[in-house]
């Protein structure tokens, strides 16, 4: 962990590998932040996010965490957070009929709503909620968002406004939020989206997810 805050991620995924279990949490975390924001190319990105995403999965399949497992809940709410956001960062720009045929609409909600059911209250779980919401409304439509996931706008405002309720000092959490609003309905949106990017941008960062984050909050105002 102490390498992953500091943003040295080669030599967390390195010592993740090494000792496996739940250190392979901020292992595995390092990488989907190597891929989002650290990736020079495209391709690259994809296959830090795929690598991720696998190893998730593997975890998953090894050491299944069953409900009422308090020990484990915070484990379990991180992994399933972080496949959701690398899903989510991995199939953002992919076309319509891909992202439908491979199923991947259903898996994103899914770990988001799983992880809302252990801990309802996680600001980055009600975040990454809300981002898909607006996501699926961005590539679909309204109607086909609606019908297809049950994505609404009201569900996306919701999901934010509690998680900036239960802590307001997050960048990502805000960046999110403005690109939603500019999915949603940029020519309404756009004072309060840039208004949400202010903010963040204007945040300071303790560890290395938190500076990535005021950094491309900058880059999108």
């Amino acid at each position: 962990w102490q390498a992953y805050l500091r943003g040295d991620f080669e030599r967390a995924y390195r010592l993740g590998k090494k000792y496996g279990g739940y250190s392979l949490i901020p292992a595995i975390f390092g990488e989907i932040l190597q891929g989002v924001y650290l990736a020079r190319t495209n391709t690259e990105k994809k296959a830090f996010l795929q690598d991720a995403i696998n190893q998730i999965r593997e975890i998953n399949e090894l050491m299944p965490v069953l409900p009422g497992d308090e020990a484990m809940a915070r484990e379990y709410v991180l992994m399933r957070l972080g496949y959701s956001y690398a899903l989510g960062r991995l199939v953002e720009d992919a076309p319509v009929p891909s992202i439908l045929a491979n199923g991947y609409l259903p898996q994103v909600i899914n770990a988001a709503t799983e992880g809302l059911a252990v801990d309802p209250d996680h600001p980055l779980t009600l975040a990454m909620n809300a981002a898909f919401d607006a996501n699926v409304i961005r590539r679909v439509g309204r109607g086909v968002g609606y019908f297809a996931m049950e994505a609404r706008p009201v569900n996306a405002e919701t999901d934010f406004n509690r998680a900036m309720e239960l802590v307001d000092d997050i960048a990502i959490v805000r960046y999110e939020y403005a690109n939603s609003l500019l999915y949603i309905d940029k020519g309404t949106s756009a004072d309060l989206a840039q208004r949400q990017l202010q903010e963040a941008a204007q945040m300071k960062s303790l560890f290395s997810m938190e500076a990535l984050d005021v950094l491309y909050a900058r880059k999108r105002l």
